[in-house]
């Protein structure tokens, strides 16, 4: 069942969510295609299926996490994703909690960096890694509150060579790598070339 869902999402992540065109990334690098998940994070039956793959992602961390997380803004979808999906399946026992790390203090209300459930053992989650600087980001602020972080997980890693997360020995794990759909880029990368040949 979770390969089946799992072929499911790459299909849906290569249909709406990767773009071909000129493109800076977080981390500052150019490429000439972008993983944009912020397409699907508000689409309810994706959003479900996405919090299945992750809840399974979640097992490969012992002991079993409490609570997962990350930088604003795709982490408050996937949070909740996971959280909503581990209620559902655990009921009356306790399920995944969830949190995310503001960007920015706000000047007003509880002036709080972290919102939300931040229970120990903590795994953050993101959607796309490049070179890792907003999970490290948001692992600073949680060790700020005197917290570990017992690992990673991303939607997909873009297998950077400047990964911060491997040359810092952090544990990590991914749902798909780039190597799931580079023949898929390359193929609509060469088709965009030869219309742009003919039209020229």
């Amino acid at each position: 069942m979770t390969e089946q869902k799992r072929i499911e999402m790459m299909k849906i992540i290569e249909q709406r969510c990767i773009e071909f065109g000129d493109f800076t990334l977080a981390s500052g690098a150019k490429s000439n295609y972008y993983y944009n998940i912020k397409n699907i994070l508000l689409d309810g039956n994706v959003m479900s299926l996405l919090g299945d793959l992750i809840l399974d992602e979640l097992t490969k961390f012992e002991p079993t996490p409490k609570s997962l997380g990350g930088l604003e803004s795709s982490a408050i979808a996937l949070a909740s994703a996971v959280s909503l999906r581990s209620y559902n399946k655990h009921k009356q026992t306790d399920g995944v909690k969830g949190f995310f790390v503001r960007k920015n203090v706000k000047t007003h209300g509880s002036q709080r960096r972290i919102e939300g459930n931040l229970v120990p053992p903590i795994i953050i989650i993101d959607d796309v890694i490049t070179k890792g600087g907003s999970i490290m980001e948001a692992m600073n602020a949680i060790n700020a509150q005197g917290h570990t972080v017992k690992g990673v997980i991303c939607v997909i890693d873009r297998e950077a060579q400047e990964n911060q997360l491997k040359k810092n020995g952090i544990n990590y794990t991914s749902l798909f790598t780039h190597s799931d759909f580079e023949k898929y880029i390359r193929k609509n990368i060469l088709i965009g070339k030869l219309v742009r040949n003919l039209a020229s």
